[in-house]
This record gives C-alpha cells, sequence and structure tokens, in this order.
C-alpha cells in the first residue's frame, strides 16, 4: 500500500489521550499486523493504536473512561470479507460499526475538542487504501452515534457532484492533522492531472447543526516540495482569472501550495523562484510527454496505476 507523509501540530496540553495498557485479544481474527506498523502511528498525535487503550471523557461527566478497539475480518461465502469495527468502553463491547463488503480494517483517530468535547474518525480500510467509509463519531444524549460521514460530503459521485475531492480520493492513514476550535482538518489523497497525487488538507467544522468543510483553498502538504516543469506552463494572477501572473518554462523548479476549484476546474497555487505567486490552471487530463517520459506538468508527478 502507498503510505502518505503525515505531519502533525502539538496537541494542547490539557486535552488527555494517553495509551495505558495493552488491548486484550479477541475471539475474532485480528487485523492489527505488520500494516499498522508500517504506519509509523507514532508520528501522529491523535492516531489511536489498535493495541492501545486510551483514558478520555466521552459523554462530559468529568471521569475518565477506557476506550480501546479492535479491528476484526468477517468472511461470508456469499458476499466474501469486510471489516468491523468493536470500540470498547472500561473493557466492555461499547458501539459497533460493520464496515461494506471488500474492506478489510478499520482504523480510529481520537479527537479532543478545545471546549471539552471528545470524537473518534473511523475509516475503513480496502485494497489501494480505499476509504469506503470515513465516520465521525460523537455523544448525543449519552449515547454514541455516528455524527456523518465525511466521503459523502467530500467525495464527488453521481449524487455529489458539486464535492471537491474526486471519487478516487482516500483519507490518508492517519486521517486527522490538527484540531482547533470546532475544527477537525483531514488529510486526503487525491489526483490533479497536472501534478499527479497530492495530499490535501480540509478542515471540517462541528456544529450542532452537523459536519461541514471549510471553503478551499486548501493547503497542500507538499509545499517544500520542489516541482520541475517539462513543459511551458502558463500561472494566472487568480483562480478563474486569463490575466498572467508569470510564464513556468521546461526546467524550472516551483512549490505547488495550494488548491481550489472554479466551476469544476482545479486550480494549483505556486510559487516560483523569485517569490511570485500564481495559479496554475490544472489539464482536462493527463499529458503524456515523450521526449522526458513523464506524465502531467512536472518531473515529480506521480500516478497511480
Amino acid at each position: 500500500m502507498k503510505k502518505k507523509q503525515m505531519w502533525m501540530l502539538f496537541l494542547a496540553a490539557f486535552l488527555v489521550l494517553t495509551p495505558v495498557v495493552s488491548a486484550e485479544e479477541t475471539d475474532a481474527e485480528s487485523i492489527q499486523d505488520e500494516t499498522y506498523e508500517e504506519m509509523e502511528p507514532e508520528d501522529n498525535t491523535y492516531f489511536m493504536e489498535p493495541e492501545g487503550s486510551y483514558q478520555m471523557d466521552m459523554d462530559g461527566d468529568g471521569v475518565l473512561e477506557l476506550i480501546r478497539y479492535d479491528s476484526v475480518l468477517e468472511e461470508s461465502e456469499e458476499q466474501g470479507f469486510r471489516g468491523i469495527l468493536n470500540l470498547y468502553r472500561d473493557g466492555e463491547l461499547w458501539f459497533t460499526v460493520e464496515g461494506r463488503y471488500t474492506t478489510y480494517m478499520w482504523t480510529v483517530c481520537h479527537c479532543p475538542m478545545p471546549d471539552g468535547k471528545h470524537y473518534l474518525l473511523a475509516a475503513s480500510r480496502g485494497d489501494n487504501d480505499w476509504t469506503d467509509q470515513v465516520l465521525l463519531l460523537g455523544m448525543e444524549e449519552k449515547e454514541l452515534i455516528v455524527l456523518g460521514d465525511l466521503c459523502e460530503i467530500s467525495r464527488q459521485d453521481e449524487e455529489h457532484m458539486d464535492n471537491f475531492l474526486k471519487g478516487w480520493a482516500r483519507a490518508s492513514w492517519t486521517a486527522v492533522k490538527f484540531i482547533e476550535e470546532n475544527t477537525i482538518t483531514v488529510n486526503w489523497s487525491d489526483t490533479a492531472n497536472a501534478a499527479g497525487m497530492l495530499s490535501i488538507s480540509i478542515p471540517y467544522q462541528v456544529t450542532e447543526e452537523g459536519i461541514t468543510p471549510k471553503d478551499p483553498p486548501y493547503v497542500l502538504e507538499e509545499t517544500e516540495k520542489n516541482w520541475t516543469a517539462v513543459c511551458e506552463i502558463t500561472a494566472y494572477e487568480e483562480p478563474g482569472s486569463s490575466k498572467e501572473a508569470f510564464q513556468i518554462n521546461p526546467d524550472d523548479v516551483v512549490k505547488l501550495t495550494a488548491i481550489t476549484s472554479v466551476e469544476g476546474v482545479y486550480y494549483l497555487q505556486c510559487e516560483n523562484q523569485s517569490g511570485e505567486t500564481g495559479w496554475i490552471r490544472d489539464a482536462d487530463e493527463t499529458e503524456y510527454h515523450e521526449d522526458t517520459e513523464t506524465y502531467g506538468y512536472f518531473k515529480e508527478a506521480m500516478f497511480a496505476g
């Protein structure tokens, strides 16, 4: 599986997320294997290791509870396999989520909010890092419930063509990057025809009315990466504008810092070596350059396939 580099900011000191004991073995076949070890979850403050137990006050009564989870595989001769997420509170089974068939495991992040509320973000996993569901779980009248599915409000499909991300997009393995006020920032992997696979940070506001992604532009994780042009590229002053900011020539090096869209077309914010900033219109399709044997606009562009 392709693993995306993750970065995290420091968590406010008063929030508690402390692994204290190892999880007990379950009777069902566990998916807690080397796949988790490859994720290097110790680099992510919010990721909950499946073999760990964590203290948190989910119901807000001032008493810390011991929360852990496991991901087990259920197989059916008729329908194949799927991952089942089991959450435990103080040693007892608390909540179960049944993944859709063809998914085989779950990962969970703890989302402690500055206002004292606590959420869990649970993502199912399938082949090629596919995340079929990215569920935000929270308390309502002392019961843990699914507050919403980030896939439904983020990815495009036949019913949600106005969503920002393409239908291919996947949430990263450790998902939650940053938390502030009432906002949870989640990292997604998507593809632009000009630059290939990109890591996009989308902030979601969580309120009593529901979960809403903030408007773009969104920050790219690759802000420090050098991108070397393989063709002539025009950078415009604003997304959707026809006014040229500067020209990029083959072998010029730029930084790509953000992404937005105008009328369904993606634009990538770039900075050239002179410090000028502009916006590159994404290509309508992925171009192949025979002379450099590359795809897209840059030598560093990577595409799945």
